[in-house]
């Protein structure tokens, strides 16, 4: 409790690595202080988790419940001012008993500090008890936790010899020490609390290794030369657009297979500044300590004391070279200086237990699938009942000009592009074979375009779910990203490349949105400079704002095409565009795990 964190401060600028963190910060509504308060938990990211919504938002806590051993735990931090009103702490209890009523065959555990310094508390085998040496000037608190037959079970003191923070569980077992490694330095009125829980023999956590080819190990002299080898104009001849672009690839993934070595990771439970000597620091101290509590021998706290303040200093000096670093790469490759930016403001970790209409799922495949459910049930069947729209005769081209010199520059862009598509081909494979697969690119993109084919491999997807606001656990307050393969994105700024011209030529001057040189920036200066115009001659400005739900999500396919065609371009583009839009497939992959690949009937890419 007492974070004193807000808004602006990201959950990974916390330190708070492997873990899943909820958060609630103060606000005008739990105090009229701007700085100070606010809680947090924090939860180990392999056990399934999440925040319980709670209606009022008067009092600063909060509710997560997690699963460990197919048991359900509910962990609550909160923090109350000194010298706050009955009704603060009534509005607490009426939180903490909507929790306890949600949550049956939870164990519970309601932690913080309540600030109630003249209160004794106690426990026998009739549960709570507490008294003063005055009135009591909060009595619903107490009386609540012993009417629960709930256990207040802190009893370490502060350095004034008070008690502000408490701990309530329905746990007798459970018990509460003075903790001997804290994240911060301890505020002298209120220490670190190690709190104890005993549990039947746990289930180990998975090991989330992975398998994936080194490109950057690749031997490429090998895989060009075996590329090369290929007479790419009498292969492709006597196929059709789809047989011609699978062929390329199983040219391109037998590459992998034969020149592209491949390993087995395991992700890193440590953070990417802690070096070789830190994180044998980090075992020697975990075991230093596992050995004093065995013990309780003061020279083995000495020692573990010792093994700490050695692992503090290291770790300062470790993540000070890394920022060091950062900022030294900014020059030299700023991708990298970015990469570290983003991963400090990125919240989009999905939790192991997330729902969506009242229904919740663990497991990282059953997390997929469910994802998947939500974004294709906003997807619309397309209707022949096609609009009537007059031909605006324009003059629009009806086919696409993709020089190899342009290929060959939209390969120079995937220099330091690690991703791999859903293709599986990574940006930095295809920019190291760039020489030996502009040619057969341009005889694919040449016969998709002319015969008005896009080929299937390249209208897969795959989709990742961004966090928008909200609740993280649920489904519904995430949109989807979808992720093409390097080539097909290509292919589609080459064509986009060809046409902007003439289509940029028949677009009134208020569309700003997708146009190059023009954005909502652009957008907002214009329409300030009406508005202050109006304002100048005494003029009344009206606005209305509109915003369509999931507008891009329900194009309508043949509505679109109808438009282009009305519009003026013509065949073989068009049937080029329709074929684009039409019959693609995606999927959802979280964590590794992918949904079941499902079709799309409306939007666009």
């Amino acid at each position: 409790s007492e974070t004193w964190l807000c808004n602006n401060i990201y959950d990974n600028e916390l330190g708070l690595y492997n873990y899943t963190v909820f958060r609630c910060e103060r606000n005008s509504l739990t105090s009229s202080f701007s700085r100070g308060g606010g809680v947090l938990i924090a939860v180990r990211t392999e056990l399934a988790s999440n925040i319980i919504p709670i209606t009022n938002s008067n009092v600063e806590h909060i509710f997560v419940k997690f699963i460990y051993n197919d048991s359900s735990y509910v962990v609550s931090s909160a923090y109350i001012p000194p010298n706050s009103s009955t009704h603060l702490y009534e509005s607490y209890l009426s939180a903490v008993q909507s929790v306890i009523n949600d949550n049956p065959n939870s164990l519970f555990l309601f932690c913080g500090d309540f600030n109630l310094p003249d209160i004794t508390w106690s426990n026998d085998n009739l549960g709570l008890r507490y008294s003063s040496t005055s009135d009591i000037r909060i009595n619903c608190l107490p009386e609540t936790f012993a009417f629960l037959n709930y256990y207040q079970l802190n009893k370490v003191l502060n350095t004034n010899g008070k008690l502000l923070d408490l701990v309530f569980c329905n746990n007798e077992l459970a018990s509460v020490e003075i903790a001997l490694d804290t994240l911060v330095p301890c505020d002298p009125y209120h220490p670190a609390l190690c709190i104890n829980i005993s549990v039947e023999s746990a289930i180990p956590l998975p090991i989330n290794s992975q398998n994936f080819f080194n490109f950057h190990q690749a031997s490429y002299p090998e895989i060009n030369k075996f590329l090369l080898s290929f007479n790419w104009y009498d292969t492709f001849i006597s196929l059709d657009v789809d047989s011609a672009t699978n062929a390329f690839y199983d040219a391109l993934h037998s590459c992998i297979l034969q020149f592209v070595p491949k390993f087995s990771f395991t992700p890193s439970k440590f953070p990417a500044w802690f070096t070789k000597d830190l994180k044998a620091l980090a075992f020697d101290k975990k075991r230093e300590h596992a050995k004093y509590k065995l013990t309780c021998n003061h020279n083995d706290y000495t020692y573990f004391s010792y093994i700490r303040a050695r692992f503090k200093s290291k770790s300062k000096k470790c993540y000070k070279a890394h920022l060091s670093r950062t900022e030294s790469a900014l020059k030299l490759n700023p991708r990298s200086f970015w990469d570290f930016v983003r991963k400090r403001k990125s919240q989009n970790d999905i939790p192991n237990l997330v729902h969506l209409n009242g229904s919740s799922c663990t497991g990282a495949e059953t997390i997929s699938n469910l994802f998947a459910s939500h974004f294709n049930s906003v997807y619309t069947s397309n209707t022949s009942n096609t609009f009537d729209m007059p031909f605006l005769q324009h003059d629009l081209p009806s086919n696409s000009i993709i020089s190899i010199v342009d290929i060959e520059a939209g390969l120079d862009k995937l220099k330091n592009l690690k991703s791999v598509g859903p293709d599986r081909l990574s940006g930095f494979y295809l920019y190291n074979i760039r020489n030996s697969i502009s040619f057969p690119l341009l005889l694919l993109f040449r016969r998709s375009l002319d015969e008005g084919v896009y080929p299937s491999i390249w209208k897969m997807s795959c989709v990742s779910p961004i966090h928008k606001s909200g609740d993280k656990s649920d489904v519904k307050n995430y949109r989807p990203i979808s992720i093409l393969s390097h080539i097909a994105k290509l292919f589609d700024s080459l064509v986009l490349q060809s046409i902007q011209p003439s289509v940029n030529s028949i677009l009134i001057d208020e569309q700003h949105g997708f146009r190059p040189g023009r954005s909502s920036i652009t957008n907002s200066m214009i329409f300030n400079k009406y508005i202050f115009e109006a304002f100048e001659n005494n003029l009344q400005v009206d606005t209305i704002y509109t915003d369509l739900s999931k507008a891009f999500d329900r194009v309508d396919h043949s509505d679109l095409v109808h438009v282009l065609y009305k519009t003026g371009f013509g065949d073989p583009l068009l049937s080029w565009f329709r074929s684009y839009l039409t019959d693609r497939l995606q999927w959802i992959k979280i964590n590794g795990q992918k949904s079941s690949v499902s079709f799309v009937p409306s939007g666009v890419p």
